[in-house]
Formats: C-alpha cells, structure tokens, sequence
C-alpha cells in the first residue's frame, strides 16, 4: 500500500476546519457526512490507492454508525464502536510511531527538535502572572535575537 497521495493532499481545505459550529445539534451528522465526503473526494483526486479508500470508507461509516446509535439513545453501543476504532488505530504503524519514524516528518535528519533552550547556573522562580503574554509596553525589550 503507498502512502504517496497523502503528501499530494489538499488537507488544507477549508470546509475541513475544525471545529465548527452549527445552530443546532441534529444538524452535527449532516455536516460531519458532507466533510467525510469532501475528505474521500481529497483522498480520490490525490490518487489515493483502493486501500486507503477502503480504510477512509470504513472509518466514515463506523463514525457515522456511532452517531445514529447516540442519537437513537444507544450510547453504549456509540462508545464500543469509537472504542474498537481507536483500538484499530493504535494498531497502525501510521497512526502510532517512534517520532523519528513518524511520517509526518520526512526528509528531516535523524533528530527531530521542537525546541531549544538555553542553561543557566541561576534558578528563577517565576510568578504565575510573568508566564502571561508581554505587556505590550515591554515589547521593546523583546526580540528575534538570532
């Protein structure tokens, strides 16, 4: 199964944004069916192989399975079927990964950094309040620094 489509993807639609709101709860199946749709359609025109269309189908019809058996009173039985989908998820090496194998950042070098930071001898404590955003009269005491 090839995975390439997936870079090819337009994900970045934005009838896909989460969360949105609606004027009513009944209303949430409706629009959730109308996402997974526009997703299946990203999926074809990306060239994603029949695997991955018939996982896409899959999970489109258990979420929406879910929901009809939670706005028909059947609550438990919505919560098993998320239940089994995530544990099948969990089982995917795509889903879940050693972050360096991660597929989300291919091409990057063997070690993947979110952050840096700088060591210091002195401990500060902070307050609370000085974790807030800069004031915005001290900004000039900030800068890129680099």
């Amino acid at each position: 199964m090839s995975r390439d489509w997936i870079t090819k993807a337009d994900f970045m639609n934005s009838n896909l944004w989460a969360p949105f709101k609606l004027d009513s709860d009944i209303k949430y199946y409706d629009d959730l069916c109308k996402k997974y749709r526009i997703l299946l359609d990203i999926a074809i025109k990306s060239g994603a192989d029949e695997e991955s269309i018939k996982i896409i189908k899959k999970y489109t019809l258990k979420v929406r399975e879910s929901i009809r058996k939670y706005y028909a009173g059947q609550i438990s039985t919505s919560h098993t079927i998320i239940k089994n989908l995530i544990k099948d998820v969990m089982e995917n090496p795509l889903a879940v990964c050693e972050i360096n194998s991660s597929k989300s950042f291919l091409g990057v070098s063997n070690e993947i950094q979110f952050f840096r930071a700088r060591t210091n001898e002195e401990t500060v404590i902070f307050k609370p309040k000085d974790m807030l955003h800069i004031p915005f009269d001290k900004r000039g005491k900030t800068g890129n620094y680099r």
